[in-house]
């Protein structure tokens, strides 16, 4: 179980601190149901600062690998994770409600609690990243076999050839 960390996120950024960390994908809850292996971990590196405006940012890296399902083939799917997060600190979350999502294209724009939980903040950054529906190149996936059993190149070309022998 990998330790859990609560940053007070304003003081953070204020105080210009820096977090380095390991956490195991088994303590990532909210992603046991689409990840296959769970003996691996992810790296993080969170930072705060003030910017030239005087509003607080963290800046949050992680790298990992992910083991995933394929939506194609349900295979294993290696997952490279890269993700580099600026989230700007709202004090008070009015700026969440008054700015629009795509007025801000280089940080998201998150609530400044002062208890904020570490790896619910990089567990929610890799939910957002993860694609919807992970899939192998089309190369790399076994899915084209279980079509060429039935010696067609595409599922709906079997039907089409039903179908044609019922109009004729």
């Amino acid at each position: 179980m990998s330790e859990q960390i609560v940053i007070d996120a304003p003081a953070f950024a204020r105080d210009a601190k820096t977090l380095r960390g390991k956490i195991a994908v088994a303590d990532l809850h909210r992603l046991q149901e689409i990840l296959g292996a769970r003996g691996t971990f992810v790296d993080y590196v969170l930072s705060g600062k003030i910017d030239s405006y005087g509003k607080p940012f963290l800046h949050l890296v992680i790298e990992g690998r992910l083991q995933l399902q394929c939506q194609r083939c349900l295979g294993s799917l290696d997952f490279p994770l890269t993700l580099k997060s600026t989230l700007e600190l709202a004090p008070d979350g009015s700026e969440l409600d008054t700015m629009a999502a795509d007025e801000r294209e280089d940080a998201d724009v998150i609530p400044a609690d002062k208890g904020i939980a570490v790896v619910s903040l990089v567990e929610e950054e890799i939910l957002l990243a993860l694609p919807i529906a992970p899939r192998h190149a089309p190369s790399a996936c076994d899915a084209p076999l279980a079509f060429a059993l039935h010696g067609t190149d595409h599922p709906m070309s079997a039907l089409a050839a039903l179908k044609g022998k019922l109009t004729k």
